[in-house]
């Protein structure tokens, strides 16, 4: 197998596999016209709508310098709600879930209660989470 890829890198050879490659590649932008106007784009992205944000910035040396902003770590949850987090609280792309609870448990009124604190705990701290995974 190498010897024959050497053979045909070696005179004739080599120009039969250079036109083959610009055949595919003639074939590819006749199949592929590139836009020439750019209301022909799927996507466009006015750069005077970008936000104010200091990882973001448009300079006269320069069109467009983005960053990545520091990482944060996410706010941590209260020790009453942790272990009733789902898996993935952390992630700033989906949102935290409770874990549903077996309806089959009748609660006491004491414990009735307690569950009103852990969901307005839950809520408290879900507000934080929000902001964390805004700027992140």
């Amino acid at each position: 197998m190498k010897e024959k890829l050497q053979e045909l890198m070696r005179g004739d050879g080599r120009s039969k596999l250079l036109n083959a490659f610009r055949y595919l590649e003639a074939l590819n932008d006749r199949r592929n016209p590139p836009p020439l106007n750019i209301d022909r784009y799927d996507y466009r992205l006015n750069l005077l709508t970008l936000p104010d944000h200091p990882c973001v910035q448009r300079g006269e040396a320069f069109v467009l310098k983005v960053t990545r902003p520091p990482s944060t770590p996410c706010p941590t949850p209260p020790p009453t709600i942790r272990q009733r987090l789902a898996d993935g609280w952390e992630k700033p792309l989906t949102e935290p879930k409770l874990k549903d609870l077996d309806p089959s448990i009748l609660q006491l009124e004491s414990e009735k209660n307690e569950e009103d604190l852990r969901g307005r705990e839950y809520q408290s701290w879900l507000r934080l989470w929000n902001q964390w995974a805004l700027i992140r």
